[in-house]
């Protein structure tokens, strides 16, 4: 018995689902008895400690509500006769098949509470007996404290099913009012209503000054309704689609339903599109929530035996050409779901394209092309959405189109030939759709580009030296850092470092008055008083300055230029031998080098001399942006 309750699947939000089949057992044992639909009754009693808390479902009610604890399900049903009772005392019972029950309700009992005590008075073989047993895990069997013993004739027939002692996990993840409760008892019994087959039921809970009858709520729930049935593949399916009196527990929903049971609620609110949270009618100002209900006897065939779920339906007909596909079922439900509320989504599908056309013609243009060539995208779009979220979405979509036409450009370039007729008809469309990307994506740059171009212009007006000024960038590890550069003034004085600020005129470092009018950017500066920037083999000096650590320790042709502290300059290329950065410090700091750094390379590594024919020593001469001219004095 532990065994077989432990192994059954009950999530937490499912808390109410073994009272529901409390009630779904009183509807059967009512229909067993023969009674007239008038004459069977069913009552709910909400059971709750003494420990209070506040009705935090509804701010207007300021009524303190006990913790729930359990229930009391109370009918006039046939009773717990001999054949019901071995039946309950067989585990995967058959006997209630026909209407489709497994067998494995009364598990879930124990799965959410600790024990049931059960009370039922009933007729058999001409007398009158009452039975009554505790359910629980505390025996082997499950049965415990059994009883049977002939009563007066003069007893009222009535069975008890008392679930008590809530466990935490399920007891929190519960609505705590009697009326969300008994609104949850019609939603999961909603069948038994639409189809007619549902008793008197009443609620009865102390916070409340009178009982809840359902039959009441049901009516006050619903404001319009619509049947119809659909075939896929040849089976049949039922639907009923409702527009419920919204309330803070109802979403927009499709139930699929098995043994005239809910199984599986599948919310459709991202599903159809412009759906919004809740519905309005013309001159009606009510707001409603849509709920559509699917039966089938191929949904009663799947649902599984905890009534959870279904049954796993192939994805792969090929498999399994004989059943349906479960995206099959959705997709058939959900389309005709959207034709139902139709007139609901059209008036907010309108006004929201509208407002997107806006947004793009005066503040996006590069998703107007979207809004021309691809409207049955724009579905993709929740009718309500802030600005952020419209941009984000509407860049998904333009990402989703631009990936498509790489793609499609993929397989044009891989064609050997294109026919005439694909030219006609294909291309000049393909054309047509990648010249609208090119310009989303030009639109787009040039938006980014004026808004730069603003914050900069804002920048320099505040700024009352005429200079640029941004925050100081930072390393990886949160230190300033900034690019070396090789500096020369109107003087032939030489600066290698790093500088703290320039205008349109002229570079300063850290001394105000000292000017330089000629800079070259550069890096890294690899020596410094003299030493190798973090000794042999270390790529810090690129890591200083952001730059790639191969930069660091690659060798190729390359520029570095040093200074001694006396002012002498140092020029070195490396030519032929390709030398490291090791090997580059190594001769600098030998010929007195103070600081040195490291110049451009590759191609842009050459040396010219004032000859005859200005023949390049090195290099193949290629242009160069930048150059170090050395002049004798005259």
């Amino acid at each position: 018995m532990i065994g077989r309750v432990r192994n059954i699947t009950l999530p937490n939000s499912k808390g109410l689902l073994p009272l529901f089949e409390a009630i779904i057992n009183s509807i059967d044992a009512i229909e067993d008895a023969e009674k007239n639909l008038d004459e069977g009754f069913i009552k709910v009693k909400i059971l709750r400690s003494s420990k209070s808390m506040l009705n935090e479902e509804n701010e207007n009610d300021s009524r303190v509500l006990s913790q729930i604890i359990g229930f009391e399900v109370t009918d006039n049903g046939i009773g717990f006769t001999g054949p019901n009772y071995e039946a309950f005392n067989e585990s995967d019972t058959l006997y209630k098949q026909k209407r489709g029950g497994k067998g494995v309700g009364r598990f879930l009992w124990l799965k959410a509470f600790d024990k049931v005590e059960i009370d039922s008075t009933f007729r058999d073989g001409g007398k009158t007996w009452q039975r009554t047993f505790v359910f629980s895990l505390a025996n082997p069997s499950g049965i415990r404290d059994h009883s049977l013993v002939e009563i007066s004739d003069d007893s009222e027939i009535r069975t008890v099913v008392r679930l008590d002692g809530f466990k935490t996990l399920y007891q929190e993840n519960i609505p705590r009012s009697a009326t969300s409760i008994a609104q949850r008892i019609v939603e999961h019994c909603l069948e038994y209503f639409i189809l007619g087959n549902m008793p008197s039921v009443q609620v009865f809970d102390d916070s409340e000054d009178a009982p809840i009858l359902l039959e009441r709520l049901y009516e006050s729930l619903v404001s319009e309704n619509k049947s119809e049935s659909i075939e896929i593949k040849g089976r049949k399916f039922d639907i009923v689609h409702l527009l419920l009196n919204a309330h803070a527990d109802l979403k927009h929903q499709v139930y699929y339903c098995g043994d005239h049971r809910v199984v599986l609620a599948e919310k459709v609110s991202n599903l159809i599109p412009n759906l919004k949270s809740t519905l309005s009618k013309p001159g009606n100002d009510g707001s409603f929530v849509y709920s559509g209900y699917v039966s089938s006897d191929y949904l009663d065939k799947h649902a599984d035996q905890q009534r959870t779920g279904f049954d796993t339906m192939s994805e792969d007909g090929s498999l399994f050409s004989e059943e349906l596909k479960w995206s099959e079922i959705t997709e058939n439900v959900l389309a005709a779901s959207k034709a139902f509320l139709q007139p609901y989504t059209e008036e907010v599908k309108v006004r929201k394209e509208e407002e997107i056309k806006n947004y793009a013609n005066s503040e996006a243009p590069e998703y107007r092309y979207i809004v021309a060539n691809y409207p049955e995208k724009l579905d993709k779009i929740p009718p309500d959405f802030s600005k952020r979220e419209l941009d984000l979405k509407l860049h998904e979509i333009h990402r989703e189109i631009e990936e498509k036409f790489i793609d499609e450009t993929g397989e044009l370039l891989e064609e050997e030939t294109l026919d005439e007729e694909y030219i006609e008809e294909q291309f000049s469309r393909w054309l047509q759709d990648w010249n609208d990307v090119g310009k989303a994506n030009l639109a787009k740059y040039i938006v980014h580009r004026k808004s730069v171009l603003t914050i900069l212009e804002k920048i320099l007006k505040v700024q009352n030296t005429g200079r640029y000024a941004y925050p100081p960038e930072a390393d990886n590890d949160g230190n300033e850092w900034k690019r070396s550069s090789l500096s020369i003034s109107t003087s032939n004085t030489l600066r290698i470092g790093k500088l703290t600020e320039c205008n349109a005129k002229k570079c300063y470092d850290w001394i105000p008055n000292s000017a330089y009018h000629n800079t070259a950017g550069g890096g890294p500066l690899f020596v410094d008083n003299s030493e190798r920037i973090g000794g042999t083999n270390s790529v810090r000096p690129c890591r200083n300055e952001k730059l790639s650590t191969w930069y660091c320790n690659t060798s190729f042709k390359w520029t570095a230029v040093g200074m001694t502290q006396d002012g002498r300059y140092l020029i070195v290329v490396v030519s032929d031998i390709d030398k490291t950065m090791d090997q580059a410090a190594a001769v600098l700091i030998a010929e007195g080098a103070w600081k040195a750094i490291k110049l451009d390379g590759g191609g842009s590594t050459q040396v010219w001399f004032k000859s005859a024919n200005l023949q390049s020593i090195i290099g193949g001469g290629r242009p160069v942006a930048n150059a170090i001219l050395v002049f004798s004095s005259p």
